[in-house]
């Protein structure tokens, strides 16, 4: 009876203990979340959290494909970064590098044999007052374009658009 009434008291204390620990945030959010964790504070983290916002934001179709493409600071565009990707993937598992899409401008987006949904950011842009990123949104084709100035915050759970203004449509 004792030596039962032992191991019970060393359960109880190892529970204990390990009630203590703190988890480590999420990288991507949580599944209504639209944040990029706050220990990824680079700039693969802060562009992941403006396509995540989007996303979030229903401008993807369940049939479309979320295509990720990057802005340089000269303008010049490229694919996601992995860890870009990655990051969205944990939210949007179908989404992809621009480079495997098809399409845009006048011709319909396309991904493999399916629709898809071009998503233009960058770069970062660190300021006093915060941080920006300039993107195009979501893009199917067609001669429409349409830049957006998304403003982000680093909160505890990541980073996040506190703020997005349209500066170009047409």
């Amino acid at each position: 009876m004792r030596r039962a009434l032992a191991w019970i008291l060393v359960l109880l204390l190892l529970l204990a203990a390990g009630c203590g620990t703190a988890a480590k945030p999420v990288t991507g959010g949580g599944s209504d979340s639209a944040t990029a964790a706050a220990a990824d504070d680079n700039d693969d983290a802060i562009l992941a959290a403006v396509v995540l916002h989007e996303l979030a934001n229903g401008h993807v179709k369940p049939d479309e494909t979320p295509c990720l493409r990057v802005r340089d600071a000269a303008g010049a565009t490229a694919d996601a970064s992995a860890a870009m990707l990655a990051l969205v993937q944990r939210r949007w598992p179908r989404a992809v590098v621009a480079s495997a899409c098809s399409g845009g401008g006048p011709d319909p987006v396309r991904a493999g044999d399916g629709a898809g949904v071009m998503f233009d950011v960058g770069p970062v842009q660190r300021n006093p007052a915060g941080v920006v990123v300039e993107g195009g949104g979501a893009h199917r084709g067609g001669g429409a374009i349409r830049e957006i100035e998304y403003k982000l915050q680093r909160g505890p759970t990541g980073w996040r658009v506190s703020s997005e203004q349209v500066l170009r449509e047409g």
